[in-house]
């Protein structure tokens, strides 16, 4: 943990105190802005740049959950588990 702290502010990643669900966002709808293209390639070069900083990591995934954003809060779509 203090290895991804110390890569999240080298990267100038603020951190927050709420508690933290491991999750990989796949899509997010996006405002619409006049340079959104430039603006997501900048996105997805500081995130390649992130984790690259970070050790390699192993877990295993145990359920699959999709979520939606409706109203600034997140609402399950559907639910996939895995099992062991």
């Amino acid at each position: 943990q203090e290895a991804i702290d110390e890569a999240m502010l080298t990267n100038g990643i603020v951190q927050n105190d709420r508690r933290f669900t491991p999750h990989i966002s796949l899509a997010r709808e996006e405002s619409r802005a006049s340079n959104h293209a430039i603006a997501q390639h900048d996105l997805v070069s500081r995130l390649n740049e992130f984790l690259k900083t970070l050790p390699s990591l192993c877990f295993t995934v145990e359920r699959f959950v999709l979520y939606e954003t409706v109203s600034g809060h997140y609402q399950v779509t559907r639910q996939f588990d895995l099992g062991r």
